[in-house]
């Protein structure tokens, strides 16, 4: 799949995360933190495929491609998350800090993420070319 494709879906997936984790949140009563481990896993497997897709830009383009998820999960996603649970959102340096440090992990995990694809890529050799 081309690493473009890879980044809007990641996007897209992080976000349906963010508002089933924010509903789920809201009708069963659990700290929404607790799905934080799926937007991980995103972040993870975005970064994998986009560098096996990559033709060579590899861990850097996976960082970069998670970073892209992170911050939506860190801007979109949370106004969508604050606005079902129905609380203020407004924007604080606290945030800022916050969604900063959210981007930044989600490039280091896209980044282990990348460095796994390419690993794991077929080298042309094997495919015979």
């Amino acid at each position: 799949m081309r690493p473009s494709r890879v980044a809007l879906l990641a996007v897209v997936v992080v976000l349906l995360v963010d508002l089933a984790a924010a509903l789920a949140a809201r009708r069963w009563q659990f700290p929404e933190a607790r799905a934080s481990v799926l937007t991980y896993f995103v972040y993870l497997a975005s970064g994998f495929f986009a560098a096996r897709g990559s033709g060579g830009a590899g861990a850097r383009l996976g960082a970069m491609t998670a970073a892209l998820a992170g911050v939506a999960h860190g801007t979109l996603g949370w106004l969508v998350a604050g606005h079902i649970a129905q609380e203020r959102t407004t924007i604080t340096g606290q945030w800022l800090l916050m969604t900063a440090v959210a981007v930044l992990f989600a490039a280091a995990v896209g980044f282990m993420g990348g460095a796994i694809g390419m690993r794991s890529r077929p080298s042309s050799r094997a495919l015979g070319r």
